[in-house]
């Protein structure tokens, strides 16, 4: 009988000891762990001080199986920068996408931020904080479209307390525009820089409320729209629109006036509704800015009339004549130039006149400078950055 049960239960021993080390030998798929994380939102943003980044900072954790891994703890620190960032810990969800919002501190420079995940490879993101005046902040704009925004206490701030919102105009061929700003909260105030942050155009109210508008003739360039308010601490939502206007100056105006810029040139008419001096003669007139030692030169050719030009100087009380020319330009045009003295910039009216009372007729007007370019670049950098605006000091807007 034992010889019996030997040979029995012999292989039941060998089949149980195969299913011991098949055990053993296989032991099955292996756990799937963290495997890669990556920024996937967030990095090189830059924003004004003290304000959160519009777009979260993000990254997306993938196991060992190449699929988005959840349920694993992100930690954000701040490896360089003041900046504060909210929540300093995420879980990674259901697409293995971990988030948290950046608020740049209060000092210029750059902010250095690492994600990690206990076991694998940091990642790092950058982001810049910015002068809040900074040129690199204004929002895109074109000609032709509607912009609104809110004036709030984190803006840029002008020397006067008031708070500035700019747009990126780009390059245009346009030479006649008008800008329109309007606001039922604040009293609207509407300035045009150029690409250098100098200023070119200003404007209080547009002659029927509290809005403002600029019309310009200006030289084809990019240029920056500021929508700001005329006293210092307002606050409040905004409209900012734009078109592209006949070259015309128009009948006499003193609510809306004509800006210009150097480097235009326009063909204009002396007409019967244009404004009249005190010798009954006929002109039109423009505006213009000039900074410290900037020299100009204006032109008035004319084959209808005799041409004469005088420059005004705005910022003084009462209005000042500090140039003018009758025939200098040959023949019967006019041609003046003058170079800027103060140590700001002002605003000068440049009259373009027929001699004679009653004259009427079509001229052309020229404005060139010899030094406009050095002038510009005197301010336009500031420790290797973009520099604030240049704005022209609101006593002084004509």
């Amino acid at each position: 009988m034992s010889s019996y049960r030997i040979h029995r239960t012999c292989p039941l021993l060998v089949l149980a000891a195969s299913v011991v080390t098949g055990a053993c030998g296989d032991p099955g798929p292996s756990p799937v762990m963290p495997s890669a994380l990556v920024v996937s939102a967030g990095d090189h943003q830059a924003g004004p001080v003290g304000v959160p980044l519009p777009i979260p900072l993000q990254v997306a954790l993938t196991g060992t199986d190449g699929r988005p891994f959840s349920g694993a703890v992100v930690t954000w620190r701040l490896t360089s920068g003041d900046g504060s960032m909210s929540p300093d810990s995420a879980t990674t969800d259901a697409s293995g996408i971990a988030r948290t919002t950046l608020t740049l501190g209060p000092t210029i420079g750059v902010d250095l931020v690492s994600a990690s995940v206990a076991g694998i490879a940091p990642v790092s993101i950058t982001a810049t904080a910015l002068d809040r005046c900074d040129r690199a902040l204004a929002l895109p704009y074109s000609i032709g479209a509607t912009a609104t925004g809110t004036l709030a206490q984190t803006d840029c701030a002008f020397p006067d307390g008031s708070f500035v919102d700019y747009f990126a105009l780009g390059a245009t061929t346009a030479q006649s525009l008008r800008f329109s700003l309007t606001s039922s909260s604040l009293n609207a105030f509407l300035a045009l820089f150029d690409g250098h942050g100098s200023i070119v155009a200003v404007n209080d109210d547009d002659g029927t409320s509290s809005n403002a508008a600029i019309r310009i003739l200006a030289q084809p360039d990019s240029y920056f729209v500021a929508a700001n308010s005329y006293a210092g601490g307002e606050t409040g939502p905004y409209t900012l629109s734009s078109t592209a206007v006949p070259e015309e100056i128009g009948p006499c105006q003193h609510a809306v006036h004509v800006w210009v810029t150097v480097g235009i040139q326009t063909t204009q008419q002396v007409q019967p509704t244009d404004c009249v001096d005190a010798s009954g003669r006929s002109y039109d007139h423009v505006l213009l800015v000039l900074y410290p030692g900037q020299r100009v030169t204006v032109a008035e050719n004319s084959t209808a009339f005799d041409a004469v030009l005088q420059l005004w100087d705005l910022s003084a009380s009462p209005d000042a004549l500090v140039a003018g020319d009758d025939n200098g330009g040959g023949g019967t045009n006019a041609l003046l130039s003058f170079t800027d003295t103060d140590s700001v910039p002002r605003s000068y009216a440049i009259w373009a006149i027929a001699a004679q009372a009653g004259a009427v007729g079509a001229y052309t007007l020229s404005i060139t400078s010899s030094s406009a370019g050095a002038q510009v670049r005197a301010h336009a950098t500031r420790g290797g950055t973009a520099a604030p605006f240049n704005p022209l000091a609101k006593g002084r807007v004509p």
